[in-house]
């Protein structure tokens, strides 16, 4: 597909051009205003496109350079056809796939080969899928750009307040007797201590919050 970016006066327009046809042009179009397919190539320095025409309608004004043989132009080529969305992983090329089709990425898994399996249940390439996704007409328009991020999971998960160099918190246990309906109980690693907090007074004067070691 190719798109114009921006229009001007060509030396190469022939002494015979209708004197106002050329300037008329410049001075109407915009930048990107529409997007024509490439139908060929018939020489390294020329690219064939169709006629844009207008709207049936009459609401949209096609493409019309009538009596000027030759316009200067910034072009912007992009591939389209059949596969116009391209997948990239930061900044490499990983494939490219169909807007109505569904694109899978595949990994080497860590943890494979593995050191035993089942002969009657081998390991195939579709244990590699790593990701896949499925673009469905409509929902996107050309030129748009989403990303996403999909973490390993190799990596364990932690939650621990920045401000508290003690230590990480490991899990909340409820506790509750007819003597004490609502405690609640974590340690701090670092510390080496467990903490005790009742929510029924928590924030008040008294704090609400006992540290055993």
């Amino acid at each position: 597909m190719v798109s114009f970016n921006s229009f001007s006066l060509s030396p190469q327009a022939s002494p015979n051009d209708d004197p106002a046809a050329c300037p008329a042009v410049v001075n109407s179009e915009t930048s990107f205003r529409f997007e024509l397919p490439i139908l060929s190539f018939p020489d390294a320095s020329t690219i064939e496109v169709p006629e844009l025409a207008d709207s049936p309608d009459g609401s949209t004004r096609g493409f019309h350079a009538t009596g000027c043989s030759a316009l200067g132009v910034t072009a912007e080529l992009r591939t389209a056809g059949a596969q116009p969305w391209l997948v990239f992983e930061g900044d490499t090329a990983k494939g490219r796939v169909q807007p109505d089709g569904s694109f899978v990425a595949v990994q080497r898994r860590f943890d494979y080969p593995l050191p035993s399996y089942d002969p009657n249940n081998p390991p195939i390439a579709a244990n590699n899928v790593s990701f896949r996704f499925t673009i469905t007409p409509g929902t996107v328009t050309p030129k748009a750009l989403f990303t996403w991020t999909i973490d390993s999971g190799e990596a364990p998960y932690s939650f621990f307040d920045s401000f508290i160099t003690a230590g990480f918190a490991t899990a909340v246990v409820p506790y509750s007797s007819p003597r004490q309906p609502s405690l609640i109980y974590s340690s701090v690693t670092g510390s080496n201590e467990v903490l005790q907090a009742n929510p029924a007074v928590l924030g008040s004067q008294t704090g609400g919050v006992i540290a055993f070691k």
